[in-house]
């Protein structure tokens, strides 16, 4: 995808595994498609059946509370999570196109100091 067209955007959440969790997630789904906001994927990082029974979380009523996930395994699912994403390609140019803009702004600067300098 090239830098300036639009690009895709995911959505990832984190909620308890409950009736709660999944109204949350929903609800945003809903919201988001209300305000016609265009998205690519929405998708829970955690807490999911499959982690609950990897990580053997502990389940009170069928219900699992995100916090019972450890927290050094939640920010591994989330870096991997956006690392699956990342477009290294578009954050380089995003950067060159940055450092491009602040060389001609800081020349513009620097010429209009020296005006104001002279001037003095």
């Amino acid at each position: 995808m090239m830098y300036g067209s639009k690009r895709e955007v995911h959505i990832y959440t984190l909620v308890d595994y409950d009736l709660s969790g999944a109204h949350i997630h929903n609800s945003f789904i809903d919201q988001l498609n209300k305000f016609n906001i265009e998205y690519s994927e929405i998708s829970n990082i955690a807490i999911t059946e499959e982690q609950i029974e990897k990580y053997s979380l502990p389940k009170h009523k069928g219900e699992v509370q995100l916090q019972a996930l450890n927290p050094m395994i939640l920010r591994d699912l989330i870096t991997e999570t956006c690392n699956n994403n990342w477009d290294v390609d578009i954050y380089q140019k995003r950067n060159y196109i940055q450092e491009i803009m602040n060389k001609y702004y800081r020349k513009k600067l620097n010429k209009n100091l020296l005006n104001i300098t002279k001037k003095l």
